[in-house]
């Protein structure tokens, strides 16, 4: 009877998995997953940049149908370039394009509306929810600057993209490559 148990102990010990092979299949699992999480996050930052230029060339169409209509490109002048300064040029941004004054008319129906906002994404202030201003597909306002602040022709618009810090807008700023499209820089505004 004592040498059929010890054959069974013998059985289940070969039948199962050491502790090198296991360990083995948990660091190739480990390295897949990751090599799938990393591929996808480059995938998903790859479409969010697609969206940011998609709005970016639907926002310059809208600007240029207003200079069209309106003579000029919707001023909204650049003092400060802080989060908050940047919601508020963009709400003047999105005013100006749908011809409106107040948040209501922005989505109410009766105005004349350059953009269509059902496409794009709109965020608040949080501390007013009447500031209402376009924004990228990391949250942050598109900034729009016309005239623009380094004193070169042409507006300012771009979307600081997943991870750019910008500081003043000069051309030291707009012209990383991380930025989502600097647009219109140095063209001729008329």
């Amino acid at each position: 009877d004592h040498p059929r148990s010890m054959n069974r102990v013998m059985r289940r010990g070969a039948s199962g998995f050491t502790l090198v092979e296991l360990v083995v299949v948990i660091a190739v699992l480990g390295i897949l997953i990751s090599l799938v999480f990393t591929a996808g996050s480059y995938v998903f930052g790859e479409q969010e940049s697609k969206v940011a230029r998609m709005h970016i060339n639907v926002i310059r169409l809208a600007l240029d149908e207003y200079k069209l209509r309106e003579g000029d490109y919707p001023e909204v002048v650049c003092e400060a370039s802080g989060f908050e300064d940047e919601m508020l040029r963009g709400n003047e941004l999105l005013k100006s394009l749908c011809y409106a004054e107040e948040k209501d008319e922005i989505f109410g129906a009766g105005n004349i509306k350059l953009l269509p906002l059902d496409k794009l994404l709109t965020g608040t202030m949080e501390d007013n929810d009447q500031v209402v201003y376009l924004e990228d597909p990391w949250g942050s306002p598109y900034i729009y600057a016309y005239p623009r602040p380094d004193g070169r022709a042409g507006y300012l618009l771009f979307s600081r993209g997943p991870d750019v810090d910008c500081t003043d807008y000069t051309e030291d700023d707009v012209s990383d490559d991380n930025l989502i499209d600097s647009d219109n820089i140095g063209a001729d505004s008329d």
